[in-house]
């Protein structure tokens, strides 16, 4: 890793092995850019498999039909609404298994195609203030040589409509040891 200043993931959909990689490079002085985009039609999810995102086989039933096999726009939007639940479930799980000295993370959002412009810059929208509270409540716990706090977040669940679930999202974070402190996922009350 020497010499290296920044690299991207591919757009993820499991937190799995980018918590591991980051896990394994304690210590190293580079940018971690965490990719996400938007999925609204399969052809997003052939695209992206193509370009060899890991993507989990059940992830599309999820992200494109759901219980409710909404038509057109109403699609589109429990689309939006179920990548965004991922990603921000990802960024929480990546935030809270940081090792006690984590490389730096930044975001990336894809859009994949100009269909999907303006929800990725809504997914930004989102998961810009969501990354903000996250890493300046890891600041402030490392600034006070706390042990780990509990920030508590409210997030879409991923409902058709976004705005009419929500859930209470409760993430370890510490200055030094928050991968150590484990976090608790409260039930979708939607």
């Amino acid at each position: 890793a020497a010499g290296i200043q920044f690299f991207t993931t591919q757009v993820l959909f499991d937190s799995n092995d980018i918590v591991s990689l980051i896990q394994q490079l304690n210590g190293l002085e580079a940018r971690i850019f965490l990719s996400f985009a938007p999925v609204s039609h399969p052809r997003d999810l052939e695209i992206l498999r193509w370009l060899g995102a890991d993507i989990p086989a059940d992830l599309d039933h999820y992200l494109l039909h759901g219980e409710a096999r909404a038509e057109g726009g109403a699609a589109a939007e429990t689309s939006f609404a179920r990548s965004l639940s991922l990603a921000q479930r990802i960024l929480m799980d990546v935030v809270d298994s940081l090792p006690p000295d984590p490389p730096l993370i930044g975001l990336n959002v894809e859009h994949i195609n100009r269909r999907n412009f303006s929800p990725a810059v809504r997914m930004l929208e989102r998961l810009g203030p969501l990354y903000s509270n996250l890493v300046a409540a890891r600041a402030r716990a490392s600034r006070a040589g706390k042990p780990p706090v509990a920030v508590r977040l409210r997030a879409p669940c991923g409902a058709a409509n976004p705005h009419e679930g929500t859930c209470d999202e409760t993430m370890a974070v510490a200055g030094g040891s928050a991968g150590s402190a484990g976090g608790a996922r409260a039930p979708c009350h939607a």
